[in-house]
């Protein structure tokens, strides 16, 4: 196996571990949130929060949902990567290039809130600002590792 391939491999099987991870910690998150909401007793407007609180709930479940279904096409995608099938290298090419172009309008996003406003915490956007440029990074790392591959990809099949 090509060295770009094994270093795509390995970025796919960390990134789909991340995803898992945050994936877990969304659905604890909001189990949390949901239970501490749950303990008002707050009779004034219980029909509207309950309400609110389901929408969150809804979105959190959704958010879970993509999350592991992201993850579990980069752990498949890495794990088929050894067998060397020509689909399996279009998978990842795929999954590179979508993660490198959200990565990318999430980096031209906290740009953009960086500059609009004096009251936008600093931090917080230069620790994503970071996050996105590796992603970039790790994403066109895949594209570039499977695209020069070719060879290893055609090879016969015994």
């Amino acid at each position: 196996m090509p060295g770009g391939v094994k270093a795509a491999r390995v970025i796919l099987f960390i990134l789909g571990g991340l995803q898992v991870l945050g994936a877990v910690l969304v659905l604890v998150g909001g189990a949390m949130f949901a239970a501490a909401f749950s303990d008002s007793s707050d009779s004034y407007g219980s029909s509207e929060a309950d309400d609110a609180l389901a929408l969150g709930g809804v979105f959190l479940f959704i958010i879970t949902a993509v999350s592991l279904a992201f993850a579990l096409w980069a752990i498949l995608t890495a794990a088929k990567l050894g067998k060397g099938r020509g689909g399996v290298r279009a998978s990842g090419i795929v999954y590179g290039s979508l993660l490198a172009l959200f990565s990318g309008l999430g980096l031209l996003v906290n740009l953009v809130a960086l500059g609009a406003s004096s009251q936008t915490p600093v931090g917080g956007v230069f620790f994503s600002l970071l996050l996105n440029v590796v992603m970039v990074g790790l994403g066109v790392w895949i594209i570039v590792g499977l695209a020069k591959a070719g060879d290893y990809f055609r090879r016969p099949q015994y």
